[in-house]
């Protein structure tokens, strides 16, 4: 995905110009959302075994899909005091977050917009997360908060004082967001998603051929190793660099344990971390300042 950032600077004046009076803290959160999956793994991965990790992955790609994102939409716009106009800006920024992310260069990554009905990742590649654009759309976002941190705009609550009917909705988009991956993971693993059917079998994986994102490469004094999504480091033919770095790879298993790789692309170490998680903290920013001008 391109930072959070540059989401806010495409998505914000975007939204603008489709939504008359969209609160910023609002297009902020649809930002936000299909990336709350990634979020919410990488934290979790920490505390459980690469096995697992597996699964994990198979869970946050079906929340991360444009479906299940509209539920979680539709799940938070229940809470605010104007539900259907919130749920417009939430569903528009999903879907613009979508699109962006699938005109990036994302090689064994994708977009989900048919799931559940075809797992067929979609993306484009027009650029990596690295490039002039992605450089120019992150200036566009810091500029984007600057003028929304002064942009007055009528103040949403959350939560509101809302009817019975409408929190028990809320409550069912939520635990539907959180319970229909496990229904659904089969279809991604199936379809080979980021690959991970091809990691899993480790018994049949060699010659096959294989992507990986934003992998983290290792030298050594003797040779390499790559670790893959799920954590498992793999032996690298040669040495094609001296220096460890973060790299998106196109390859082949030589084996079972050894990757050939045939091309790779070096990606800034800090530049989308970071930039993310200013982003974060900005959003945040936002809403205590909605909060702040609601006080009596």
């Amino acid at each position: 995905m391109p930072n959070l950032l540059a989401h806010y600077g495409v998505q914000g004046v975007l939204t603008h110009a489709l939504i008359k009076d969209a609160p910023p803290a609002w297009i902020t959160v649809g930002c936000l959302l299909p990336d709350v999956p990634w979020i919410l793994a990488r934290v979790v991965r920490v505390f459980i075994s690469q096995e697992a990790a597996y699964d994990l992955r198979l869970y946050a790609i079906v929340q991360a899909t444009l479906g299940l994102s509209l539920l979680l939409s539709a799940g938070l716009a229940l809470w605010s005091p104007r539900p259907g106009f919130v749920f417009r800006i939430l569903a528009l920024n999903v879907f613009l977050h979508l699109l962006l992310d699938a005109s990036q260069i994302k090689w064994a990554n994708g977009v989900h917009f048919f799931a559940p009905f075809s797992w067929t990742l979609y993306h484009w590649g027009w650029f990596w997360p690295e490039s002039t654009t992605t450089v120019l759309c992150t200036i566009a976002g810091v500029i984007y908060l600057l003028w929304a941190m002064r942009h007055r705009s009528q103040p949403e609550s959350l939560p509101p004082s809302s009817t019975t009917t409408r929190r028990v909705l809320a409550a069912v988009c939520t635990v539907a967001y959180l319970l229909l991956p496990f229904a659904l993971w089969h279809g991604p693993y199936a379809a080979d998603n980021h690959f991970l059917k091809t990691l899993r079998e480790r018994d049949t994986r060699e010659e096959r051929y294989i992507e990986m994102d934003r992998a983290g490469y290792v030298p050594h004094a003797e040779g390499a190793n790559i670790l893959s999504l799920v954590g498992e480091d793999i032996k690298i033919q040669g040495q094609p660099r001296d220096h460890a770095a973060k790299l998106s790879v196109q390859g082949m298993f030589i084996d079972a344990e050894t990757l050939r790789i045939d091309q790779a692309h070096v990606h800034w170490p800090r530049f989308r971390d970071w930039a993310s998680y200013l982003g974060l903290l900005w959003l945040g920013g936002l809403w205590l300042k909605s909060w702040w001008q609601q006080r009596p």
